[in-house]
């Protein structure tokens, strides 16, 4: 059925299927690790070619993953429009 086509779609891209759900909200949530974006993207427009499949795509981060982004931080934030003044740090 239908989690089998799924399942080997993602091990077709070199990914692994972690997981498989039936949903009553949504039609299916799967969890797989996926080797690239790319895997993931051609998964989507392959299962998005029948039209009759609407899903959407998280991401998901470990602690780890997570706290690399942290320490990624570029710099403060000025959204566009705010004032070019310096923000005051509180203590």
């Amino acid at each position: 059925g239908r989690e089998h086509v799924i399942r080997s779609l993602i091990d077709a891209l070199g990914g692994k299927c972690e997981c498989f759900y039936f949903g009553l909200d949504t039609d299916v949530y799967i969890v797989a690790k996926m080797p690239s974006e790319a895997s993931v993207v051609s998964f989507t427009l392959t299962c998005n070619e029948t039209r009759r499949v609407d899903f959407k795509t998280i991401p998901l981060l470990t602690p780890e993953g997570f706290d690399v982004c942290a320490q990624m931080k570029p710099g403060p934030y000025r959204p566009p429009g705010a004032s070019t003044r310096p923000v005051p740090k509180t203590t």
